[in-house]
């Protein structure tokens, strides 16, 4: 019995030594990737607190920071922008100024500051961007209080500020945050249901960022497109594109997103009768939310999780309830309100305790009928935004037709213009062609009354009546330094009788082929030193005759 004691003991401590090197290693490897973090840290805070750098260099310092930390650290971010704005202050850099409380209002809205207090920020920085005509900067800004008063359910007003910022953006050519906008135009079509305007805004939005190679920070894309499958009931392509989102935002650690992507996760989950992977997402959302100290969210997960194990662990559940009780009530969120006394209903209905139970029942149907009725502002806000969108479509397909018009009518004065240019280069070249044609006729009229005239000529000095004028071979020859095959000498004659035939008569009358009366009057060209190009054959037997009349 001690033997075996002893074997099992060695064996549990080999095991828990193995558990402990585990352990040791992991430990290890946390606390390197910890240390590189802080030394990244240290490194840009001496950047920054060093007065004999560059301002530029210390500013960028602190972008660098904000870049790498507001998602992950966002209260080391607001400590970091109340020093920056001094630092812009100080040294009169506005630009700055209006960065160090743009990051203040993100961090503000990103820790669940009220939203009067990110608005107060923001109206700060949008007369600063003003002044310095940066228009990306105001257009930003406009976008960031857009989100405000789409938090604060004004939606027409948000979709205002939102379709300036796009415009501005779209001018500045910036097209990732004309994506960013088209993300928050979407956002707020998929608040009030309008899933069908949503989606081809995410879309868009997405398809900016592939083709900008923007792929590894367009995990939120990748989630809300997940979330409106979702809600539409595409469960296979909206799990493709949870599992799309996940290596994105894990990847940035991004503290804003990761807690969404959980919850909704959770939600997805509960719609396809899994409750317990839903249970697991939202405790790994819950371990975030606590850090970040988001009491809105922690209170939405909180709700959901007691949903969840109401039926396998009622008590837990109730205990949930209780503990959101306080926070919730000094709240002004109806739809918590709501959840809270439906949960609490629910709860007292298990343990038997039928009078408190209907007492929360009765709380949550005066808090739902406050949450119905703000559902029925949500349908008519959602007939308003639906009718203006259709209205802009139409105002905006009266435009594109208007454009399309006045392309035709440029595109009609283009084609008449071009067909009038042809008809004058057309009614030109016609006349300039009939001018040559009149004035190569005239020229070969004058040629042949040459040849008619040297005929005459030679005639009338050898005191001679013919009736045909011939060619003299000899003196031809004897005026050329060289001999004429007979070949050549049947043209020449044949030309004598006709200075306008053919080639291909010429072949016909002398029994050749018209490649070897061609070859014939090239070498006759040559003899006579025939420059004219136009009546080449005339030429040549004008020349012919002079030749054979100055050797007479």
């Amino acid at each position: 019995v001690c033997i075996g004691y002893l074997n099992v003991k060695n064996s549990s401590e080999k095991f828990n030594l193995k558990k402990v090197k585990l352990i040791i290693i992991f430990l290890f490897l946390a606390s390197t990737s910890l240390t590189y973090a802080q030394s990244k840290v240290g490194s840009l805070r001496i950047v920054w607190e060093n007065e004999s750098l560059a301002d530029s260099v210390r500013f960028k310092a602190i972008m660098d920071f904000y870049l790498e930390n507001t998602q992950s650290s966002p209260n080391s971010s607001l400590k970091l922008s109340k020093f920056h704005y001094q630092l812009a202050k100080q040294l009169g850099n506005r630009k700055e100024e209006a960065l160090a409380l743009n990051e203040k209002a993100i961090v503000f809205y990103m820790l669940g500051y009220k939203l009067d207090s990110v608005n107060a920020v923001l109206q700060e920085v949008l007369p600063i961007y003003t002044e310095l005509n940066n228009y990306n900067g105001i257009a930003s800004t406009k976008n960031n209080i857009a989100a405000l008063f789409q938090d604060k359910g004004d939606f027409q007003s948000a979709l205002n500020y939102y379709r300036e910022a796009l415009t501005l953006f779209k001018a500045q050519k910036n097209k990732l945050m004309v994506a960013d906008v088209l993300n928050n135009i979407a956002g707020i079509y998929y608040s009030i249901e309008l899933y069908e305007l949503a989606l081809p805004n995410y879309k868009e939005a997405l398809t900016i960022y592939t083709k900008e190679g923007a792929d590894e920070k367009a995990g939120f894309l990748w989630l809300n497109l997940a979330n409106i499958y979702t809600k539409t009931g595409r469960t296979k392509i909206a799990r493709e594109h949870f599992q799309k989102a996940y290596p994105i935002l894990k990847a940035k650690n991004d503290l804003y997103y990761l807690p969404q992507y959980f919850y909704l996760l959770a939600l997805f989950h509960e719609g396809t009768g899994n409750p317990d992977s839903a249970l697991l997402m939202i405790e790994e959302g819950l371990k975030i939310l606590t850090d970040l100290g988001n009491n809105d969210k922690i209170i939405s997960s909180k709700l959901l999780k007691a949903k969840l194990i109401l039926d396998s662990d009622s008590e837990h559940a109730y205990r949930i309830a209780e503990a959101l009780k306080e926070p919730i009530l000094n709240g002004s969120n109806k739809s918590h309100k709501s959840a809270l006394f439906q949960l609490l209903y629910q709860c007292y209905k298990k343990q038997e305790n039928f009078e408190i139970a209907m007492e929360m029942n009765e709380q949550y149907l005066l808090y739902s009928d406050s949450v119905l009725i703000e559902e029925n502002k949500t349908v008519m806000v959602r007939e308003a935004l639906r009718a203006d969108y259709n209205a802009k479509l139409f105002d905006n397909r009266l435009e594109a037709e208007k454009r399309e018009a006045q392309l035709k009518l440029r595109q009609l004065k283009l084609v008449y213009s071009l067909i009038l240019i042809g008809l004058m280069i057309i009614l030109f070249l016609s006349f300039y062609y009939r001018f040559r044609i009149k004035k190569n006729q005239a020229k070969r009229d004058l040629l042949l009354a040459e040849i008619e005239r040297l005929k005459q000529n030679t005639r009338t000095d050898l005191m001679v009546v013919s009736a045909t004028f011939e060619l003299v071979r000899e003196k031809i020859e004897e005026s050329l330094g060289r001999r004429l095959n007979d070949t050549d000498w049947k043209v020449l004659n044949l030309l004598l009788k006709n200075p306008v035939i053919t080639n291909k008569e010429i072949a016909s009358k002398a029994f050749m082929s018209i490649d070897g009366i061609g070859s014939s009057l090239r070498r006759m060209y040559e003899y006579f030193e025939i420059k004219e190009s136009k009546y080449k054959k005339i030429s040549l037997l004008l020349e012919a005759i002079k030749t054979s009349n100055h050797a007479q």
